[in-house]
């Protein structure tokens, strides 16, 4: 898994577009208002990406043929799907994390996205 840790619009979803695009995976997000915003920024990059799905579509319709999903906003569709599991709001009061997922914070997307031999996505750097 790789981690897309840049602040707050600094392209960390229309990273996931591109990726999505590439791989033909769809994006989760958390609510309808996240997934009108994807599908609007995929229309302006002109993108063409599988439906992005949300926690309540994705359980309602989890689908058995999927082999990877990509997950924009992860804190955000964790506490959407607590919620929807718990069925009432349960905040998350902390978290924890591996260091072992890849950070991309110094890196800039360009267009081209190319598939590096371990199955993992390069971008190129500029």
């Amino acid at each position: 898994m790789r981690i897309y840790n840049l602040s707050r619009g600094g392209g960390k979803s229309t990273r996931l577009l591109y990726v999505s695009e590439f791989t033909r995976r769809p994006i989760l997000c958390a609510n309808e208002n996240q997934k009108s915003e994807l599908l609007r920024k995929s229309r302006v990059l002109n993108l063409k990406i599988p439906m992005p799905v949300t926690v309540k579509e994705f359980q309602k319709n989890s689908p058995t043929s999927l082999d990877g999903v990509l997950v924009d906003e992860v804190m955000m569709v964790l506490q959407e799907l607590i919620n929807v599991v718990a069925s009432n709001k349960v905040d998350i009061l902390a978290a924890t994390m591996s260091n072992q997922y890849t950070s991309m914070s110094n890196t800039i997307l360009r267009e081209k996205m190319t598939a590096s031999d371990n199955n993992e996505y390069a971008v190129e750097k500029g």
